[in-house]
This record gives structure tokens, sequence and C-alpha cells, in this order.
């Protein structure tokens, strides 16, 4: 399953534990150094956190580095 999709050549989505996908953002955003932050859903309207998969991911490479 996909966890980010590219919107074009600077610009992602991310996968939401609601299962719908997040506003899009610059790839270099510092969202990645906080995976466990709140985002709006832009469907449900409401804050949810990044699929806990893509999360485990971020932090990984947060502490690999």
């Amino acid at each position: 399953m996909e966890l980010i999709r590219d919107i074009d050549e600077h610009t992602v989505e991310c996968l939401l534990t609601c299962g719908h996908w997040s506003t899009s953002f610059s790839n270099r955003s510092s969202h990645f150094d906080f995976p466990d932050e709140a985002h709006d859903c832009p469907i449900c309207g409401v804050e949810r956190q990044w699929d806990v998969r893509l999360q485990a991911a971020c932090y990984a490479e947060i502490f690999r580095n």
C-alpha cells in the first residue's frame, strides 16, 4: 500500500489514519521531522495522524541518521 504519493516533482500527500490523503505539501517539509503531529483531513474535516506505518518509517529514518 502506498503511504506517500507524489503530486508533482516537489509536492506530496500522505496517507492518514482515517484512510484519506492529507492536503498536499512540500516533499522537503518539516512535517517529516514530526510524524506524529495531527493534520487536518480534507475529507473527514477533523485532525488525524499519518498512517502508523508511515510514522514508524519516518522515526526509523530519523533515528538512523
